[in-house]
């Protein structure tokens, strides 16, 4: 990935575009060197597209493993959009107290449905239903002082993890959405 540079002290092995300037062009050997990152790291990996913090519009290239999570959470004034790449992954939504699955879509390379935006004031949570997906991550910014993700109140990480992970698959099996087989 010559045409990036690693971002240290991020929770995620995370890369930035060496040039604000020059459009940035992500291609399947950029997809490729993410993914064995992601491997090596038995983590997660993400690239930045935007060139600076400051940017108008956030967007970055996500490799996400199924045993990783990210919470579940929502933005006061913002709006979020995912779109696959590679893999499958679930994007679900919760009610207003972040305690019931409400809705829930897979995203799936070839598949039927390709993207989803989640408007701010949602709770949601992504994660992989393959052992590894990629996917585009976009949002208009926000400056530091009015950072704005809200994390369910008094959340209980673990349990939250399954309870939504359960509840979404079922939501998407009642649906027909995934087959009785996958993504147990």
């Amino acid at each position: 990935m010559r045409r990036y540079y690693e971002l240290s002290g991020t929770k995620t092995r995370t890369f930035a575009s060496s040039s604000s300037t020059v459009p940035i062009v992500f291609g399947r050997a950029d997809l490729s060197c993410l993914t064995k990152c992601s491997d090596s790291d038995k983590n997660n990996t993400r690239l930045l597209l935007h060139g600076l913090e400051s940017d108008d519009f956030h967007e970055m290239v996500i490799v996400q493993r199924r045993v990783t999570w990210f919470p579940v959470k929502k933005s006061s004034s913002r709006t979020r959009s995912f779109f696959i790449i590679s893999g499958a992954l679930c994007v679900a939504w919760l009610d207003d107290v972040a305690e019931q699955v409400v809705g829930a879509v897979v995203l799936k390379a070839g598949g039927h449905f390709i993207s989803v935006r989640v408007p701010p004031g949602i709770y949601h949570v992504d994660f992989p239903l393959s052992t590894t997906t990629a996917h585009l991550e976009s949002a208009s910014a926000v400056s530091e002082a009015q950072r704005d993700v809200i994390f369910p109140p008094e959340q209980c990480e673990q349990r939250l993890k399954q309870l939504v992970r359960s509840m979404a698959i079922a939501f998407l099996r009642r649906q027909n959405s995934i087959p009785s087989g996958q993504a147990t």
